[in-house]
């Protein structure tokens, strides 16, 4: 027994102790508990990061040469970018003021009164009677949190036995002044007083339930600070309050069914120069409006709308301001108002606006959704729209604030049209302008016209609308309020004077101009345009031995009207407005070539150095920003170097990548080129290729800067360096010898050349093209597609251009050699110039090559392939085939 009373006094001594402590530290140990569970939580949330960033892995490394896999098509990801808008405050009523709203209804319930929280009476309960705290302001706030209009509570005990405390207000005045914070509550139609306070920037009232503010109480929770605050409203039928209210008064009125319309809440004495009161409304059809500040009004005057929720928010001076789209009030002028606002691609549903101001966005490239349009303030008028959506076309009428566009289907408001109705409708006009991509402000439309581009797929990104008396000037200019590539507004004239005729052949907007099949060189041209959009249209040409002409304007000629001097290329640029509403689009056909791509807005179309003629051309028009009307690679032709084409090659990247061009690799031949190279890699072989235009230098390479091993694919430009450099020495014996290295690919023939002829015919040709990565020594070596398709680009011009007495003998060797799967494949449709190369078995290094020229057409291009992949030549076919139909493509 002696034992356990002893047990009893050592735990009753720590209980006193613990409590000591308490008090000394001034919290609980229940609280430092607390803040121990919150470190650790903080922590955890640290390592949870970590371990985010750890599970995303190191980044790819990039696969070793020789073993690159074939890039993959590139995605289109059409994200889903319209996000909703989670403030469903901004949502439009879906109700008008019903009766009561006129004055029908009465009050149906009294500010509620309730007592203190339990917690705030625990808490004061708990506080000892010499801790340094302020309990009289802990019981203002608990009454100020409960009270009614009718009676405040009494002061609770705790506060009244604190008062008592001569040492507790001592210390109290010692203290610096405590934070004031702001409680408010409102009466709502059909409810009554809400039953709490709120603070804080809660929301006091509803939104969403078409249900008036009808007054409102606003206080401090320490009552001292309650002659600091005075607040007026607007009232329906009575307009503003003559005076101000103080701290806990009523502002408004309960029991007559009036709403509230606007407010204007202020500070006064010390607190004013320490804090900034801030104050937004949720009003009928335009939902929350912007936060107001210091006495200035926020909600609507003269438009017969309600307040249906509020929000208020203390700041001390010098903080940031809490963030608001829009206007925190607005007016009517006595016309009526037009209000609405805009859906917009990542932001959400905006905040309404009126009378001209901007809803959306300018110079954020976002897109506009969806919108909502009402009127307001005339009796008898009601507001229509349609909108042009991507993918939908026009959507056909929407009214009164119903929902036009489209909300998280990421899709471009693209045009709109707006009309007034109701009986005085007649009274008014509706003007209206938007903000559309490429174009900026357009003109303003009005009374239903369209405002807006179609068939371009450009986005509006904002709008503006305003509501005038009938017959009241534009807002502004109402040049071009709307554009459509389906109703191209403005014409065209082309004139040609062809080779053979006297006559100016003449023809409209995207017909041909000239003649095709015919063999007629064009001589000259005139251009001009008509239509309602102020501009012109200005134009030049290339002529044979002439060059550029200087550019001539509206119907002048341009041109010699001389057969000495035919048309080779052409330039066309729009002026004025039509620069500004516009792309001009124009192609040449060219003789021996047919029609080339589509240049736009003075670039030059046809060709230049090669002594070809223009024959025909054709002119378009698309509304600014606008698809091309066809494919614009290609546009002109002109003389290539062999330095200039070189230099191209040398540019070719290490993955499936093009040269100079902005081909489209996902287009349907570059589809079935990745096929090709996905067959030959899924069999664990390895290619790579280089193919370029020798007119335009564009092209398409794969693992241009992979090795490979080059077998006797080297052969053909080593004969092609004799024939160009030793060409004295090349005799008949050496001839024969030729023949047998490049038609049944001889080892002993190349041996006995490399023999008598040594290295230094490739070391020129090395040099003849800008040089190569390999040795000219190493009779097999080992070379990149980029160093094989320079080596043939300089075959191509010994062959053609820079030629001697053995070029004609020399490339006919290569028309036909044997196991050549690029004349193979070519072979029935192309002349072809090749050499391949193998090895078939006994090495690490066996290979499967081929390179040469392909005379496609007017058009031929060196193509070089290397690979891995012996036996499947089926496989190098279906590739070279692929390789064709992109350069068919392209040119």
């Amino acid at each position: 027994m002696k034992q356990r009373a002893s047990l009893r006094k050592v735990l009753s001594t720590a209980l006193v102790c613990a409590v000591s402590v308490t008090l000394v530290l001034g919290c609980p140990l229940a609280a430092l508990g607390q803040e121990t569970v919150a470190h650790d939580t903080k922590a955890g949330q640290v390592s949870e990061k970590q371990d985010e960033t750890s599970a995303s892995g190191p980044a790819s490394k990039s696969a070793s040469p020789g073993n690159e896999a074939p890039a993959p098509a590139s995605q289109t990801i059409d994200a889903k970018a319209g996000a909703k808008a989670t403030d469903q405050g901004n949502q439009p009523s879906p109700k008008s003021d019903n009766a009561s709203d006129k004055g029908e209804a009465t009050d149906k319930s009294a500010p509620a009164s309730s007592s203190s929280s339990s917690a705030e009476a625990t808490a004061t309960d708990q506080k000892p009677a010499g801790s340094i705290s302020s309990s009289a302001s802990s019981a203002s706030t608990s009454s100020g949190a409960s009270s009614s209009a009718a009676k405040e509570p009494s002061t609770p005990p705790q506060a009244r036995e604190a008062a008592k405390e001569p040492e507790t207000q001592s210390r109290a005045a010692d203290k610096p002044a405590v934070k004031a914070a702001i409680t408010y509550r409102s009466h709502i139609q059909n409810i009554g007083w809400e039953s709490s306070w709120k603070k804080d920037s809660e929301t006091s009232g509803t939104s969403g339930k078409s249900l008036r503010m009808e007054a409102l109480c606003i206080n401090f929770t320490d009552k001292s600070l309650s002659p600091s605050i005075e607040y007026r409203s607007h009232v329906q039928n009575i307009g503003w309050e003559q005076s101000w209210k103080a701290g806990g008064s009523v502002t408004g009125t309960t029991g007559k069914g009036l709403r509230m319309e606007a407010l204007q809440i202020r500070l006064k004495n010390d607190l004013a120069n320490r804090y900034d009161v801030y104050y937004r409304v949720h009003v009928q059809n335009i939902g929350w409006m912007n936060w107001a500040k210091n006495g200035s009004p926020a909600g609507s005057e003269g438009k017969s709308l309600r307040i249906e929720a509020i929000q208020i928010k203390l700041i001390e001076k010098g903080a940031a301001a809490p963030s608001g789209i829009g206007l925190a009030f607005t007016r009517s002028t006595g016309d009526g108002s037009v209000n609405y606002r805009s859906h917009v691609q990542n932001v959400g549903w905006q905040g309404y606006v009126s009378d001209g101001r901007t809803a959306g966005t300018v110079g954020r490239g976002l897109r506009l959704e969806a919108l909502n349009i009402n009127v307001s303030n005339v009796d008898g008028l009601s507001i229509a729209y349609n909108a042009h959506v991507q993918n939908v076309g026009w959507q056909g009428w929407k009214k009164n604030g119903e929902q036009a566009g489209t909300v998280g289907q990421s899709l471009r408001v693209e045009a709109l049209e707006i009309k007034l109705e109701g009986a005085n409708a007649s009274s008014y006009d509706v003007y209206y302008r938007v903000h559309a991509q490429n174009f900026g402000w357009m003109g303003w439309a009005k009374n239903g016209e369209p405002a807006g581009t179609s068939g371009c797929s450009l986005r509006l990104e904002a709008l503006e609308v305003k509501l005038v008396k009938a017959g009241s000037a534009a807002p502004g200019s109402t040049a071009t309020p709307y554009l459509s590539n389906d109703t191209i507004s403005t014409g065209i004239t082309c004139q040609s004077l062809v080779e053979g005729s006297s006559s100016w052949l003449s023809c409209g907007l995207g017909q041909t101009a000239g003649t095709t099949g015919q063999s007629k060189a064009l001589l000259a041209l005139k251009l001009s345009t008509s239509g309602s959009i102020a501009g012109g249209i200005s134009y030049s040409t290339h002529l044979s031995n002439v060059g550029w002409t200087s550019a001539v304007s509206n119907g002048a000629v341009s041109g010699k009207s001389s057969k000495s001097h035919p048309v080779e290329a052409i330039k066309i640029s729009l002026t004025g407005d039509l620069a500004k509403c516009y792309d001009v689009y124009y192609r040449a056909h060219v003789a021996n070539t047919g029609w080339l791509g589509w240049a736009k807005n003075g670039a030059p179309a046809g060709s230049t150095g090669l002594s070809r003629t223009m024959e025909a051309y054709q002119v378009k028009l698309v509304v600014k920003g606008s698809a091309a009307p066809g494919k614009t690679l290609g546009a002109l032709l002109q003389t290539q170097s062999l330095r200039g084409i070189t230099s191209l090659i040398a540019s070719a990247g290490s993955g499936l990548s093009t040269i100079n061009t902005t081909y489209n690799l996902n287009s349907p031949a570059g589809a079935s080129l990745q096929r090709a190279i996905s067959l030959i890699r899924s069999t664990g072989k390895n290619v790579g290729f280089v193919m370029i235009d020798l007119t335009t230098g564009e092209g398409v390479s794969y693992n241009a800067n992979t090795g490979f091993y080059s077998a006797s694919s080297i052969k053909g430009p080593y004969v092609a360096a004799v024939n160009k450099y030793r060409a004295g020495s090349v005799g008949a014996s050496v001839r024969n010898t030729m023949y047998q290295t490049i038609t049944v690919s001889s080892n002993e023939g190349y041996a006995s050349l490399r023999t008598q002829f040594g290295s230094g015919p490739m070391a020129n040709l090395q040099n003849y093209v800008g040089g190569c990565s390999f040795n000219p020594n190493d009779r097999y070596c080992y070379m990149t597609p980029k160093d094989l398709a320079k080596l043939w680009s300089g075959c191509y011009w010994y062959f053609f251009k820079d030629t001697n007495g053995n070029s004609s003998w020399c490339r006919s060797l290569y028309t036909n050699p044997s196991m050549s799967f690029i004349h193979g494949s070519l072979g029935n449709r192309h002349t072809t110039y090749t050499k391949p190369g193998w090895i078939s078995s006994g090495s690490y290094y066996l290979a499967r090559n081929d390179a040469g020229i392909v005379m496609a057409g007017n058009r031929p291009y060196v193509l070089a392939v290397m690979s891995t992949a012996y036996g499947q030549d089926a496989a190098l076919s279906n590739l070279v085939q692929a390789i064709d139909a992109v350069h068919s493509d392209m040119v």
